[in-house]
């Protein structure tokens, strides 16, 4: 028998307890019970409520995570655009990238041709001057005396005659030897190890180009202008090397004095000596700059040659002493006026006085002349034309005709 609900209370009973009435309203069964539906849900206790599909306690559980989902999709499409917009600024910016690049790549093409158009026209002047350093006496100004003993008092033009040439360049160390000067000149080393003739460290003050020496190339040194910044007559004059000023002083005879070579930079002693020795004028040199205050850069020397002659600094007249019996100095290098007694001793030990400082590098007249009477062999100075004016013997008078 299918189980039975009470008409008056609801309750479900089994079939033996349905045969007599109620338990809980007492109804009598006939009246009380009907069968139950066969699709019925599960019976439920007396007082309890059947669970409503759209109840609005069921809506209120599932708002938060409706918004929750609603968020995540938000932050989801920001993202999206947030990529989508980097991309799209990356892309720009290489575009832009490209465009400057071409941009930069045809103004370099055109500057290349345009120095190679320049280069053309410096190589034909270069020959020009090479053509130039080829003659034995390129200034015309003296025919060389190959015989004729160098003068006692050795003048020294410091970096040539650089009060009427550009400083260190072949323009001004040939009208050295033209006149019988001496040349004090700089040395130091490019890129690719080889000598090269500058006073600075950088390229900024002689020459059109900018940064280090040791920057740079021979080549690249070469095509740079170190004559235009003295006087546009100058233009087109070139950095000089060791090797070139070398060749030219040994075309010229002893007469045209020394060259006092300021070492600039260390560890070019062997091979200075070896460009001197290719040249054969290792005996017409003095080595100054370094090698006046360092005893290794004087010991290297003489050991790249035991007839290469340096200088070394006294700094006052008690260092004199330790200068003659320095073994590897043949000059004594005084930036003071010594006493005779201390020249005499100088020379007795077979060495000799270089004399420079600022008292002798301007127009000194009196004190060079004071320094000749002395017995001083040499005096290095900015204005050497004015110093051998003032040494050399008054010429007779020539006969003026009306």
């Amino acid at each position: 028998m299918p189980p039975t609900t009470c008409r008056q209370c609801g309750r479900t009973l089994d079939a033996e307890s349905a045969a007599s009435a109620c338990p809980d309203c007492g109804e009598p069964a006939q009246k009380a019970f009907r069968s139950a539906p066969r699709e019925m849900a599960p019976a439920v206790s007396a007082g309890e409520r059947m669970p409503r599909a759209f109840d609005g306690e069921a809506d209120d559980s599932r708002r938060p995570r409706i918004v929750l989902g609603l968020i995540l999709l938000g932050c989801c499409v920001a993202l999206g655009l947030f990529l989508l917009g980097g991309a799209a600024l990356m892309w720009m910016g290489r575009n832009a990238y490209q465009l400057e690049t071409e941009m930069e790549r045809a103004e370099m093409e055109s500057q290349m041709a345009t120095m190679a158009a320049r280069e053309a026209q410096e190589r034909a002047e270069l020959m020009r001057r090479q053509a130039l350093l080829e003659d034995p006496n390129p200034i015309g100004i003296l025919e060389p005396e190959k015989d004729a003993p160098p003068a006692r008092l050795l003048v020294v033009g410091h970096r040539g005659l650089f009060k009427h040439t550009p400083e260190n360049t072949l323009s001004g160390m040939k009208a050295c030897l033209g006149l019988r000067i001496s040349i004090e000149l700089d040395v130091r080393r490019t890129r690719d190890g080889e000598l090269v003739i500058l006073h600075d460290g950088t390229l900024n003050r002689t020459t059109n180009g900018k940064g280090k020496v040791g920057d740079f190339t021979l080549e690249e040194l070469k095509k740079l202008d170190a004559g235009a910044w003295f006087d546009p007559s100058f233009k087109n004059e070139r950095l000089p090397t060791l090797d070139e000023v070398f060749a030219l002083r040994a075309r010229h005879p002893a007469s045209a004095g020394v060259i006092a070579v300021d070492l600039k930079e260390a560890d070019t002693e062997e091979d200075i000596v070896t460009l001197a020795k290719k040249h054969g004028v290792l005996d017409r040199l003095v080595f100054i700059g370094l090698a006046i205050t360092d005893p290794d850069v004087r010991r290297r020397l003489r050991q790249a040659d035991a007839k290469a002659r340096s200088a070394r600094l006294a700094p006052s007249a008690k260092d004199i002493d330790a200068a003659i019996k320095d073994d590897d100095a043949d000059w004594v290098y005084v930036r003071f006026l010594p006493g005779r007694e201390d020249v005499e001793r100088i020379h007795a030990a077979g060495k000799r006085v270089f004399l420079s400082g600022p008292k002798v590098a301007g127009v000194a007249v009196d004190l060079w002349k004071e320094a000749a009477e002395l017995g001083i062999d040499a005096i290095l100075t900015d204005y050497p034309l004015e110093l051998n004016a003032a040494l050399r013997p008054t010429p007779p008078a020539v006969p003026r005709k009306d």
